[in-house]
């Protein structure tokens, strides 16, 4: 019996496969996707119509995203996530085609059957963990979009600097904004007296995102001794520090903003603080008004909220007030003693500050990310690059305060 080498058998395979199975193994082998992170359909700047939270498969030869294919609807995977979620909690029978098969489009709806279908023949394999994160080459495309997935819905350790700012989607990685110069219009003018003709300006200013990136990878034999499923425990990790590097990055721009020196509010005379909160944020907003702007957010590290919190001015002498979550990041809507404002706390601030802010004068621009699966063969490591550009701004900066030295 004659025996056939790799090569020839290779060869023998691929006189049985038609030309569209050669391609969509091509496609399935992809190891580099590209997330469009816009909340309506924008152009890139090859001039295709990207659609908004849709993982596209396509670059250039440089690594620009060309989104020139649709792969998958991320916000349905993410619904069909939460979808699944609830459904554990409540002992509901779940269909796990919602996060696995529906969200596909077109021809990858196949492809990411045929992955599934692998996926539950290998049952205990310990290279397909239960998050459905692994790195099987034949579905690399499918792998790359789980742990986009994972990446995107996982929430650990809250941040919330992120949700004070306006969000800009775009599909490239510059943008420009206008921003606009207001005129003033003339009282009083006299009976037969041309007024002066006056116009509003406008200046363009471009912003390059910048790039935050995580690795995550294992070993050969990492991956085939362990129980735990460490691909997940290392997805929650690098999510957990990118919201802190966007929170960090939010609140180290904001405290370049011109500063205006307040009061200590934690001073005490006799029976009640010495310094009024009110004055200090009240003079400030004053500031912003006179600068066309409407101040109606208030970020800054707990330490602040804190302060502010427990002043004698806000509770009264012997009242008190509830104090939400103490220490952590969270949102405090209509805030006691000054209704209309949100105060937002997030404990990469400095501890001695409190900004206030029109919002309309800042913006978190948030870019594409791309996810890449790699293999290092003679090293025998697997892994993924996890890459996102953004880029927080301060639009208008007379729309801005820092006000320094409110706690000690």
């Amino acid at each position: 019996m004659t025996m056939l080498s790799q090569e020839q058998l290779d060869e023998k395979l691929s006189n049985y496969l038609t030309k569209d199975e050669e391609r969509r193994q091509q496609k399935a082998q992809t190891t580099s996707l590209w997330l469009n992170r816009t909340k309506g359909a924008e152009h890139a700047a090859n001039g295709n119509l990207v659609k908004p939270m849709t993982i596209y498969r396509g670059e250039t030869g440089k690594g620009y995203p060309t989104y020139e294919e649709p792969v998958a609807d991320m916000q349905a995977i993410l619904d069909g996530m939460n979808y699944i979620a609830d459904a554990r909690r409540n002992g509901s029978i779940i269909d796990y085609g919602k996060v696995t098969q529906d969200p596909y489009i077109g021809e990858w709806k196949n492809i990411a059957a045929e992955y599934d279908a692998r996926v539950k023949h290998a049952g205990a394999n310990p290279m397909m963990r239960s998050a459905a994160v692994g790195t099987d080459s034949d579905f690399a495309a499918i792998d790359v979009v789980n742990v986009m997935a994972t990446m995107v819905n996982t929430e650990l350790r809250q941040f919330v600097l992120e949700r004070a700012l306006p969000v800009i989607g775009t599909p490239q990685l510059t943008i420009n904004v206008d921003t606009y110069t207001r005129f003033t219009a003339e009282t009083g003018v006299p009976e037969g007296v041309m007024p002066t003709t006056k116009r509003g300006g406008a200046t363009r200013v471009l912003f390059n995102l910048t790039k935050d990136v995580s690795t995550i990878a294992m070993t050969d034999e990492s991956q085939l001794r362990l129980v735990h499923d460490m691909w997940r425990q290392q997805i929650d990790n690098a999510t957990t520090d990118f919201k802190r590097i966007k929170a960090n990055k939010i609140a180290t721009l904001l405290e370049t903003a011109t500063a205006v020196s307040g009061a200590d509010w934690t001073l005490f005379t006799t029976d009640h603080n010495t310094n009024s909160p009110f004055k200090d944020v009240g003079s400030t907003a004053d500031t912003i008004t006179a600068n066309n702007g409407n101040a109606t957010v208030l970020t800054s590290h707990d330490k602040a909220w804190r302060s502010y919190s427990q002043s004698t001015f806000v509770k009264g002498v012997l009242q008190a007030i509830p104090l939400p979550s103490i220490g952590q990041a969270k949102v405090i809507t209509d805030v006691p003693g000054m209704p209309g404002y949100n105060w937002y706390t997030d404990n990469e601030h400095t501890n001695t500050i409190l900004m206030i802010f029109d919002p309309s004068a800042v913006a978190m621009f948030q870019g594409p990310v791309k996810t890449e699966q790699y293999r290092l063969s003679r090293e025998g490591i697997d892994g993924y690059v996890y890459r996102d550009w953004n880029l927080p701004a301060i639009l208008v900066p007379g729309r801005v305060r820092k006000i320094t030295g409110v706690t000690s």
